[in-house]
């Protein structure tokens, strides 16, 4: 073959061609599956600020006379979802009974509140479940009127600090995400896009 002279052959153009279609629509669909990232993430940043932008903790002068405006609304939504997640765990409905895990189940709650077996012993689900978030409440009860007039400040310093842990490990968690999603894509350009795409759907549903 002389110097300079073209290299032709129809099956190599075609391959190459072919290949370099799928490099590029690879590459379109990491830029489309990123910006699906940002997107969410953008969504769960404006509800993350503004919870913290309702309990915000006030300047010290203002401290004692904390209201507890909006507070108890929050605090029981998160034990109706703390104990939605227990019984899931330890008593769920689509496990026959004799799986169920009472044991850890009364553990776990009595950390907040002394509760015994038997207290559990014997119910259907939603019997099961009405008696946690009564133990749970009784708990959190219990702790407004340890705490007193501390209380609405404390709760407000409790929800904030651990919001924002959670969003950090959150961002960090993503970060590695996207970072693994960009290295593998090139060599895995079968299933790491359908990973990737459930991976942003669960991401999007769980929310913050």
């Amino acid at each position: 073959m002389e110097e300079g002279q073209a290299i032709e052959h129809d099956l190599l153009t075609s391959a190459i061609r072919r290949a370099q279609k799928r490099v590029e629509g690879r590459n379109f669909e990491i830029r489309k599956r990123l910006l699906e990232y940002d997107l969410v993430l953008a969504k769960q940043r404006e509800a993350i600020y503004s919870l913290r932008d309702r309990f915000l903790l006030p300047p010290r002068d203002e401290a004692d006379s904390l209201p507890m405006d909006g507070l108890d609304d929050y605090l029981g939504e998160l034990l109706e979802e703390y104990a939605e997640g227990l019984i899931a765990d330890y008593a769920n409905a689509s496990r026959p009974k004799e799986e169920w895990n009472l044991k850890g189940l009364t553990h776990e709650l009595s950390a907040a509140l002394p509760v015994s077996p038997q207290t559990l012993e014997g119910k259907g689900p939603d019997e099961l479940r009405s008696e946690v978030v009564d133990c749970l409440h009784r708990a959190l009860s219990r702790q407004k009127e340890q705490l007193g007039a501390r209380f609405p400040l404390i709760a407000r310093y409790l929800i904030l600090t651990t919001v924002d842990e959670a969003w950090l490990s959150h961002l960090y968690t993503l970060r590695g995400r996207k970072n693994g999603f960009q290295i593998l894509s090139p060599i895995c350009p079968g299933g790491t896009s359908i990973r990737f795409s459930k991976t942003v759907i669960s991401f999007n549903s769980r929310g913050i």
